[in-house]
This record gives structure tokens, C-alpha cells and sequence, in this order.
């Protein structure tokens, strides 16, 4: 092979293994003293898998800090070191930094990562660390989206998840000679099929092939009556054909939903709280286009679950609660579309609050007010400039969030509902 489909392969293969590490490492920071030897592996090899492809290739950078991070992992293996929160927080600064050089593996021999190698390198040589479980998210905000095809499923679970031999892969856009178009780093540009669902299609493709035939001969000997009988023929193998490529599309809402492990994580220590994520419905599928599209709007649902609907824990102990609140993110189908449901248990949402709110802002007169129900006031939370923050910070109060989800799933034709509770 060439050198660059060389680089192209490692760089695939490269995202492919980092595209799970975030969760595993979240899930080993959970797990803390109670070592998964099974997941610690799996993570192992990942770091293992990108040194040693880019020593080959001469990316010492990369390599470098896959091979400080594999340290790390080895001593989990081997129990010399324990997980806890400031150790996998420096594994996952390490792990995106190695999907940023890989995404850019061209110029990542110039990279300095001295700094996180100085972190990893002291880790390592730190001593068996006593293990604090990170304490584990019903402002309940229900977005229904339109099911593009979504009852046919594919025979079962395991049958999605084939092996890097049953997954086919598109090509890589704009293909050069200078630069290495990463193919696992983003939706637009991958798309994974089972194989089952492939030998459909081939199937189809050859059934249509054979059909055409048989209508040319028709034609020529002017056998009309044969020649209707292959046209309905070739009408039902079309109309499976079209079924059958729209499947192809179809992808898991877990692509989305994993995200928000690492997010949630992040943003309740920036916030001194307490939360815990569950998610259930990852195995729900929709149009990959769609799943494209809801993903920045269920960001900002997630980001206000936390920000705004979360308590601190000592308000939460106060109030009765639980310190460590809870997020849900929940996807089911029902009556023909996919319903997706963003639940926390924190403070809720007080209508009359937003409507002073609004009327401080100017955003509403007082006839206005007079004629709104409760459901009205909640939705206030829609207008664009609206917001209950009281400083703005680097997660919310510039009043753009809730408008922009409300916009973007009208233009899927979706819908999205509010319903709260005060306090709960």
C-alpha cells in the first residue's frame, strides 16, 4: 500500500477505538476500587493499538502520550494504582487530546504535550490513592420527533453490532494526496450498515437486474401480457429497494446519547453539585440526518437539567432531597414516532417567576399576562432573550438556548412539551 492509505487506515482505525474510550474511562472512575480487569483492557489495548501504529508510521507525539496514558491503565490492571476522579481527569484530557492530533495527525509531530505528559509521568509514580465515588440527573421536557421508518427494525441487538470487517465504510470526501480526511470523526462522514441488511440489498439489486431483462425480451417479441406481469414485479422489488436503503440510514440514538456521560460529569464539578445520568432507549433508531440535527438541541436540555433544574446539594439536603440529583434521557417509540423525554428531579420551573421575568425584560404587557394559562407561562421559556439566570456564566443566562431548540425541531416537523412541577 501507499504510505498515505496507510496513514488513512490508522487514522480510521485510530477514531474508531477513541470513539468509546470517554465512556470506559467514566465507567472505571465509577467503578473506582471495584477494578473491571475486562474494561481496563479494553482500554488498554486502545492506548496500546494507537502507539504502536504510530511508532510505525513516526507520530512520536501521539505515540508519547498513548504510551504515558497505557502506563497509567497497567497500573489499574495490576492494582498498583486506584481510579479516582483526578486521575481519569487527566485520562480524558489525554484521550482528546489524542483524538485532536489524530483528526490532524499531519502536523501533530508539532504539538506540545509536555504538560500532560509531566501529569501522566507523576501519576504513575504516585502511591495507591484512596478511592471517593464520584456521587452519582422532574423538570421533564418531552421532544417528539417524526419516525422515519423506525418500526422495521433489523432482527435483533446483536445482529447491529458486527465486527470492522462487516461494516462498510463511505469513502472519504475530497480525497488528497496532502491531507488525511479522518473518516470516524464526525456523522457526516461515515456511516455504519449491518451485513444482513447489505446481502438485502445486493439481493434486491440483483432480483431488479434479472427483472429488466425479462421486460427488454418482452418488449422485443411484443409479449405484452408478459411485459405487465414483469413491470408489477419490478414495482415491488423498487418499493422494497427504497425501504430497504432508507434502513440503511437508520442509526442508534446511543450515537447521541453517550455524549452526555462525559458532559454531565463535567459540568456538575464545575457547579459543585451532585448528579447521577440514566439513560434508557439507546437502541431506539432513527434517520441519521435527524439524529444530526437533534444532537445540539438536546445539549441545551441536558445543560439546563443541571444548570437551572439541579440544586446544590446543601440546598438539597434542606429541602428533604437526595444530595446527588438525577437527569433522565429516555427515547421510546409510540403510535408511529419516537418520543425523546429530559427529566431531572431538581427545583422545577414557577410559571408566575418567568412572567415577572418576562415583564422585567419587556417581553410581555399586561393584557398579555392576564390571558395566559400555565402552560403558556412555562412555555416563555421559548422567547427568544429569555431567561431566569441571574449572571450570565460560560453555560447559561444569554438567553439563547431554549429558542434554538424550539427552532430546530420545527424545522424537523417535531414538536416539544414542557412540564413541571415546583420543586420537583
Amino acid at each position: 500500500m501507499k504510505d498515505s492509505e496507510n496513514i488513512q487506515i490508522y487514522v480510521d482505525e485510530s477514531l474508531e477505538h477513541l470513539a468509546d474510550i470517554e465512556n470506559d474511562l467514566l465507567q472505571i472512575e465509577q467503578l473506582g476500587a471495584d477494578i473491571d480487569e475486562g474494561l481496563v483492557n479494553k482500554v488498554f489495548r486502545t492506548a496500546h493499538s494507537i502507539k504502536g501504529g504510530a511508532g510505525f508510521l513516526g507520530y512520536g507525539v501521539i505515540r508519547e502520550l498513548a504510551h504515558k496514558m497505557e502506563n497509567i491503565l497497567g497500573l489499574f490492571r495490576s492494582k498498583k494504582l486506584e481510579p479516582d476522579a483526578a486521575i481519569i481527569n487527566v485520562l480524558l484530557q489525554a484521550a482528546d487530546k489524542l483524538n485532536s492530533l489524530i483528526n490532524n495527525v499531519e502536523e501533530s509531530n508539532d504539538a506540545d504535550v509536555a504538560e500532560l505528559v509531566d501529569q501522566l509521568e507523576n501519576l504513575a509514580l504516585g502511591e495507591k490513592r484512596e478511592i471517593k465515588k464520584p456521587e452519582p440527573v422532574l423538570i421533564k421536557e418531552q421532544v417528539t420527533i417524526p419516525a422515519i421508518k423506525a418500526k422495521k427494525k433489523l432482527p435483533n441487538k446483536e445482529a447491529r453490532q458486527v465486527e470492522k470487517s462487516q461494516v462498510l465504510q463511505a469513502p472519504a470526501q475530497g480525497k488528497s494526496k496532502k491531507k488525511i480526511q479522518p473518516k470516524g470523526s464526525g456523522f457526516e462522514s461515515s456511516l455504519r450498515v449491518n451485513i444482513q441488511l447489505l446481502d438485502t440489498l445486493m439481493g434486491l439489486a440483483g432480483e431488479l437486474v434479472l427483472s429488466r431483462n425479462q421486460l427488454v425480451k418482452s418488449m422485443a417479441k411484443r409479449d405484452y401480457e408478459a411485459a405487465e406481469h414483469v413491470t408489477q414485479r419490478i414495482d415491488l422489488i423498487t418499493t422494497d429497494l427504497q425501504e430497504s436503503l432508507m434502513l440503511t440510514r437508520m442509526q442508534p440514538l446511543g450515537t447521541v446519547f453517550q455524549r452526555f456521560t462525559r458532559q454531565v460529569r463535567d459540568q456538575v464539578v464545575s457547579l459543585g453539585k451532585q448528579a447521577e445520568l440514566i439513560i434508557e432507549g439507546e437502541d431506539v433508531e432513527l434517520d441519521k440526518t435527524i439524529i444530526e440535527a437533534i444532537s445540539d438541541p438536546l445539549t441545551h436540555l441536558v445543560r439546563n437539567a443541571i444548570d437551572h433544574g439541579i440544586e446544590l446539594p446543601d440546598e438539597r439536603k434542606k429541602i428533604g432531597k437526595d444530595p446527588s440529583g438525577k437527569v433522565v434521557i429516555r427515547a421510546y417509540h409510540e403510535a408511529g414516532q419516537v418520543f425523546l423525554e429530559i427529566q431531572d428531579d431538581g427545583r422545577g420551573m414557577d410559571g408566575n417567576v418567568m412572567v415577572e421575568k418576562a415583564e422585567e425584560k419587556g417581553l410581555l404587557t399586561p393584557e398579555q399576562i392576564r390571558l395566559m394559562t400555565e402552560k403558556d407561562k412555562l412555555d416563555l421559556i421559548f422567547l427568544p432573550g429569555f431567561t431566569t439566570a441571574t449572571a450570565v456564566t460560560d453555560i447559561s443566562g444569554r438567553g439563547v438556548g431554549m429558542d434554538v431548540v424550539k427552532t430546530n425541531l420545527d424545522r424537523l416537523g417535531g414538536q416539544i412539551e414542557i412540564l413541571s412541577w415546583p420543586g420537583q
